[in-house]
């Protein structure tokens, strides 16, 4: 039992030290003005969102074992946003769950097969599963933020296909960008010792 807590623990700590590495590079990013960023505006998507590649990568290596670690640090981002209430909820959700459900959409349809990352996988596949991860956090923001935020919250009046589209080539840029750079810094330092199992 010692053993098996101890296991859920540093998948807990590994999870929550990736995506929290990300999130910190993100608003290192942001604040650097390195991406156009003004002032947080929830109706508009980062030009390079990298934390859903984060999300990502932590729910390939560990699927659902990643959901606490991932749970927690969303839910902490989401009230360093100034979220609250239910869409603080759903924005966790989304981040927790989408990446999971992206998975299984590719798996189902036998167009990828990821069960033994990372040490087999095909670099299409990676990029498909960042697509298409893209598309439902996209979808899935879009319909938590947009039709339900305070009109004094956004800076400028974005229509839906505006919301839409500057969210998912964030997303897919972000997502992939980061993909590509943990698998580069990986197989570099030989980091895939630290995988627990």
């Amino acid at each position: 039992v010692l053993n098996t807590v101890e296991r859920y623990l540093k998948i807990f700590l590994q999870v929550t030290l990736i995506v929290f590495l990300t999130y910190f590079l993100q608003n290192t990013l942001s604040s650097l003005d390195l991406m156009d960023y003004v002032e947080f505006n929830i109706t508009i998507g980062s030009n390079l969102y990298l934390p859903l590649g984060s999300f990502i990568l932590v729910t390939l290596l560990y699927r659902t074992k990643a959901w606490p670690g991932l749970y927690f640090i969303c839910f902490l981002a989401g009230i360093y946003y100034e979220l609250d209430g239910y869409i603080l909820s759903l924005f966790t959700l989304i981040n927790v769950l989408g990446p999971l459900l992206a998975i299984k959409i590719i798996e189902g349809l036998n167009i990828g097969f990821f069960k033994k990352f990372p040490d087999q996988f095909h670099l299409g596949q990676l990029l498909l599963l960042c697509i298409v991860a893209s598309i439902i956090n996209t979808l899935g923001k879009f319909f938590v933020y947009y039709y339900n935020i305070d009109n004094n919250a956004a800076i400028e009046d974005n229509n839906s296909v505006d919301f839409i589209a500057s969210y998912i080539s964030g997303d897919l840029m972000g997502s992939i960008t980061f993909m590509l750079l943990a698998l580069v810094i990986g197989k570099s330092f030989k980091l895939g010792a630290l995988y627990i199992r």
